[in-house]
């Protein structure tokens, strides 16, 4: 993502809300359509757009470009005021002020968004302040974006299959719909089983600072009132211990850097104890040869980077017996691992693949087992649901999904 202050703006059209036709200025009322004049103002920079055959309900094409706003203290402020050219003298129109902070209001900016305001009766997805004169009221559209170094976003995604027969249904969204399908989805008897989270628009600009978030996760039958939680690391350790009381462990994580806090979120389910560990690479290689040791087992597995080094995040499960780990290695030195554990008996349980200087890289998790699974790279998101599609055809299911880009920070 590439932090910008620099704005384009264009506003698009006007939609007229009312022409009063001199019944408010004591003067005879006119005849016809109207002649606007009208003063057009992007944080300080000024166009000028006139129009006649004006009319109440009309919407007409305005087409201004701001091809080069710098943001003022972070605000983008638009005002609009004019008048109506009568017969018997020129009458002020009402006025339109709309203040934004784009960092919060629209933060990859909007795309003919209308502007309205209180009098007019409609609702946009901004208000403006209204300046109230005799004549006229109007609704306009606009469309605002970031100005900065567009990077190529190569978005592709990573699905582990696996044979075994089980329903499951798959979501992906920006955290409030996809909290909200947690909700709705426990609802029909699923429950969250796996989760991935990733940059929302790696490589495009934006007025805020803050990463957006996309949430892809699976879901399947079970016991659905189990927890889903994002935290800070600290805190969801601590969640953890919480919740071992009751005899529930986390089952699957992603894990990643926001302003400077590190952030882990993560599925529930009933079983035993499940420790969670948050180290760079070299460290977290010698916390699962330790772990290992002592039978505990990597059942789930993520990276991400702080813009210094790569850290890992994964789940070790007490008593289950060792998992083996191989990370940061490209698709055919980690396919050529896969086939020589596999050959060996062990299976791929749990991978998480990410950008490490525009290249991709792979890690995953492997234990003993005989079902067999598939590691599939879909180039976009119609083909993934494609090959989703076909292997639930199969009776087979999805044990992780992921997804990099050469644009993504993490």
């Amino acid at each position: 993502m590439v932090q910008t202050n620099i704005a384009y703006v264009r506003i698009e059209r006007l939609k007229v809300t009312r022409t009063q036709e001199g019944i408010n200025t004591g003067l005879p009322k006119e005849m016809g359509t109207h002649e606007w004049h009208m003063k057009m103002t992007v944080n300080g920079q000024t166009q000028w757009w006139t129009r006649h055959g004006i009319e109440t309900g009309g919407e007409y094409k305005v087409g201004l470009d701001y091809l080069y706003v710098p943001l003022i203290d972070g605000k983008l402020h638009i005002s609009i005021s004019g008048w109506e050219q009568d017969t018997f003298g020129d009458t002020e129109l009402s006025s339109r002020s709309l203040t934004l902070t784009p960092a919060e209001d629209c933060p990859y900016g909007v795309n003919r968004a209308w502007v309205t305001s209180y009098s007019s009766g409609y609702y946009g997805q901004f208000i403006a302040e209204e300046g109230m004169a005799s004549e006229g009221g109007f609704d306009f559209r606009i469309t605002i974006q970031p100005i900065g170094k567009r990077l190529e976003d190569n978005r592709q995604y990573a699905v582990l299959i696996r044979d075994r027969e089980v329903y499951q249904g798959y979501w992906v969204s920006g955290w409030d719909a996809f909290t909200k399908n947690i909700d709705d989805w426990r609802k029909e008897g699923l429950r969250l089983s796996r989760i991935a989270s990733c940059e929302a628009a790696p490589g495009q600009p934006s007025f805020s600072s803050r990463i957006e978030r996309t949430y892809i996760g699976v879901f399947e039958a079970g016991d659905t009132g189990m927890p889903f939680w994002e935290l800070d690391r600290y805190a969801f350790a601590a969640k953890i211990l919480e919740l071992r009381r009751d005899g529930i462990r986390p089952t699957d994580i992603y894990a990643f850097q926001g302003n400077g806090t590190v952030i882990v979120g993560g599925t529930f389910d009933r079983g035993g104890d499940t420790d969670l560990v948050v180290e760079p690479r070299a460290a977290f290689e010698k916390e699962w040869q330790s772990r290992s040791e002592a039978g505990q087992g990597l059942i789930s597995l993520d990276s991400f980077s702080d813009g210094r080094q790569r850290w890992f995040a994964g789940l070790f499960e007490h008593g289950i017996g060792n998992s083996a780990l191989w990370v940061a290695d490209d698709e055919r030195g980690f396919r050529a691992k896969d086939a020589e554990w596999k050959a060996d008996g062990w299976r791929l349980i749990d991978i998480c693949t990410y950008n490490e200087g525009g290249s991709q890289r792979f890690s995953g998790v492997w234990r003993r087992g005989a079902r067999r699974t598939w590691l599939e790279l879909e180039p976009d998101w119609g083909h993934l649901v494609g090959r989703i599609d076909f292997n639930w055809g199969l009776n087979r299911e999805i044990v992780a999904i992921d997804s990099w880009s050469s644009a993504a920070s993490d």
